[in-house]
């Protein structure tokens, strides 16, 4: 009996925790370049089942046309890279700003690695497929080159830690950071004027919840009758 609630317990925790992870894909379905996370869950020697890992499901959202000079959607396995607190960071979103300083920032204001700073004069910002970042000044007349964004990639992205602020950094299991030109033989291709959507289906959501809900009521069941039967089993003995 003490099993079956140890067992009920497990089972209850683990829905929780699904509960967890669904509350916050909702929350990011809007957000440029998001990834859902998957429950992965092991059996161990007391029966029922434990939340052990949340890999990353890197599944890519659909790209969408803007018209913004600084939106970018990468096609295909690669991050950008960014500088978080001197720490090489890595994400999906696109939606770049330019900072009071005329750095190339995130939505959040992390600066790209390399640093990329535009002329206080530039009137429009153009960025080719593989990468090179382009001000435009003096009506069209003048057009130069500011610095190149890379692209990088990881044997297994779904080892990736997450850090908040749509951002990831190197895990142990996720491999070392490869770098490369976007286009080239292995890394994915850049797309101007386009945002990647986030990879969550609110469709899928919506069941995944309600199965948690009738699992999570299916444990609490067997828990209560569990300790209604350790309860009915100690008043024997008094």
């Amino acid at each position: 009996m003490q099993l079956s609630l140890e067992a009920a317990k497990n089972g209850i925790l683990a829905q929780v925790q699904r509960q967890d992870l669904i509350a916050n894909h909702l929350a990011n379905i809007n957000t440029t370049g998001f990834k859902k996370s998957r429950q992965a869950l092991g059996d161990f020697p007391i029966p029922g089942t434990h939340d052990i890992s949340t890999p990353l499901d890197m599944r890519q959202g659909d790209l969408v046309r803007t018209a913004r000079d600084l939106d970018l959607a990468i096609g295909g396995d690669g991050f950008f890279t960014v500088l978080k607190g001197g720490v090489p960071a890595y994400t999906r979103a696109g939606n770049f700003r330019v900072d009071r300083d005329g750095n190339l920032v995130t939505s959040g204001g992390v600066m790209v690695e390399p640093a990329i700073t535009f002329p206080p004069q530039t009137e429009r910002k153009e960025v080719l497929a593989d990468g090179g970042v382009f001000a435009i000044m003096d009506g069209g007349q003048t057009v130069v080159q500011v610095g190149r964004l890379e692209a990088t990639r990881f044997i297994n992205p779904m080892g990736l830690l997450p850090i908040g602020d749509n951002l990831y950094i190197e895990g142990p299991d996720s491999g070392p950071a490869i770098t490369g030109n976007f286009g080239d033989t292995g890394f994915p291709i850049l797309q101007h004027r386009f945002l990647e959507d986030s990879n969550v289906d609110l469709t899928e959501e919506i069941t995944e919840q309600v199965a948690t809900q009738r699992a999570f009521q299916a444990n609490m069941r067997a828990y209560r009758t569990a300790d209604g039967a350790i309860g009915e089993a100690l008043d024997l003995f008094r």
